[in-house]
């Protein structure tokens, strides 16, 4: 909850309590930001990562996924997934978020009851076209 200015170096830290898993305060110290709004920035972020807040960005989410995800699959298996996502996720996010908006518009104006099976028939997948060389 301290941002502090290091008269040495010039640099910002960011100093803020928490508590893990086993309820047990913990300190965690940030150093190195060159502005006082980027350390601010920081602690907002780690703060709604450690309470897990439905109001967390999408990096923190994938940050959190990747983190428990890593330590249960074979190494090239994560890193192909952390690739899809590093590449890809602004992408599936806006699909996903546009078929929910129309999911919600269709329940909430028709009175269509959820069918979850229609809803993953509906995803349009890209159409890649390989060309070959003569």
């Amino acid at each position: 909850m301290a941002v502090i200015k290091n008269n040495k170096t010039g640099m910002w830290e960011e100093r803020t309590y928490y508590k893990d898993l086993t309820g047990a305060r913990k300190q965690k110290t940030k150093r190195g930001f060159a502005k006082k709004s980027e350390a601010l920035e920081w602690e907002r972020n780690f703060k709604l990562k450690e309470d897990q807040s439905i109001s967390m960005n999408f990096k923190s989410f994938v940050d959190i996924y990747l983190t428990y995800l890593e330590p249960r699959i074979k190494r090239n298996t994560f890193l192909t997934k952390k690739h899809i996502i590093e590449t890809k996720k602004m992408q599936s996010l806006i699909a996903v978020a546009c078929k929910l908006i129309r999911v919600f518009y269709m329940i909430l104006t028709k009175g269509k009851s959820y069918d979850a099976s229609k809803m993953l028939e509906d995803i349009k997948r890209p159409v890649t076209t390989k060309t070959r060389a003569a």
